[in-house]
């Protein structure tokens, strides 16, 4: 039963979510870790190894998109119909948006999302690729505008404005 509790601390300790530990304060953790077990090392290793074969944990970012305020007119009325789109800046491809408001310039959503970070790459993966992008894991909330034009139903998007947040600050 000890093995069992010290290789779902390793698991913990190789997924960490929402903290910048490089590899020496892993080690520091590793070692304390063993030492709080009295474990050798070649017990650890063992345990460390099969931690690091388990799948890495599924993890969502939950947003919940609120109000916007102030925003630019964008319709001849002076008003916008405005939206947001929301993504991940490491996976740009999966987006989601808020439904339209029309006709305002303070809407109100209250919506609520849960942004899923890729499975087929696992946290360790993902994080590297995120730090290639100038250490930079953001999310970004892009305003958007449709103009409906009554003849052709087409809608027309213009960005009112965009916003990024670092998950380090959420």
């Amino acid at each position: 039963q000890i093995d069992e509790l010290y290789l779902e601390v390793l698991y913990e300790i190789l997924h960490i979510v929402g903290s910048d530990f490089d590899s020496s304060q892993k080690e520091a953790l590793f070692q304390y870790l063993k030492d709080a077990f009295k474990l050798d090392d070649e017990k650890h290793s063992e345990l460390l190894q099969l931690a690091e074969q388990k799948e890495a944990p599924n993890i969502l970012l939950n947003i919940e998109v609120i109000q916007a305020k102030d925003l630019k007119p964008k319709d001849p009325n002076g008003l916008s119909d405005p939206f947001c789109t929301l993504y991940l800046t490491s996976s740009p491809s999966h987006r989601y948006n808020t439904s339209v408001r029309p006709e305002t310039l303070t809407p109100r959503w209250e919506e609520h999302f849960s942004l899923d970070f890729d499975p087929a790459e696992t946290v360790r993966e993902k994080m590297t690729k995120i730090s290639g992008v100038k250490g930079v894991r953001g999310l970004r909330k892009l305003m958007k505008e449709i103009a409906v034009t009554a003849s052709t139903g087409k809608h027309d998007n213009e960005i009112i404005g965009t916003v990024e947040i670092p998950l380090k600050v959420v």
